[in-house]
């Protein structure tokens, strides 16, 4: 029975190296060959490199974005201003333009 136990269940070396290799391959490379032999502190350093690597990479994609916008803005023509008009001024142009409308028919 002992011999099926350690088939089922797999050795600290075994977790380790079972949770290497089931790394992103970018953070497996900065983790670099290291030799570690106690999943928490392998866990705990992948960790922190999976955050570098995510920190590396939202920095990058935010240096793209700005440089793209400060692109854009450069050839843009600037915007121009216009007046917004709500209804009841519409309306009131409008009566204003057909009271001229009649006063010159008159």
């Amino acid at each position: 029975m002992g011999w099926v136990v350690t088939e089922i269940v797999p050795t600290k070396d075994e977790m380790c190296t079972n949770f290497g290799w089931g790394l992103n391959e970018d953070i497996r490379m900065l983790m670099g060959e290291i030799e570690l032999k106690e999943f928490v502190v392998l866990s705990k350093r992948a960790q922190k490199m999976e955050d570098m690597y995510h920190e590396k990479k939202q920095a990058k994609s935010k240096l793209r974005d700005s440089s793209k916008r400060s692109m854009t803005r450069s050839f843009r023509a600037p915007p121009l201003k216009r007046a917004k008009r709500t209804m009841k001024e519409d309306q009131l142009v409008v009566s204003f333009e057909n009271r001229i409308a009649n006063r010159k028919r008159h």
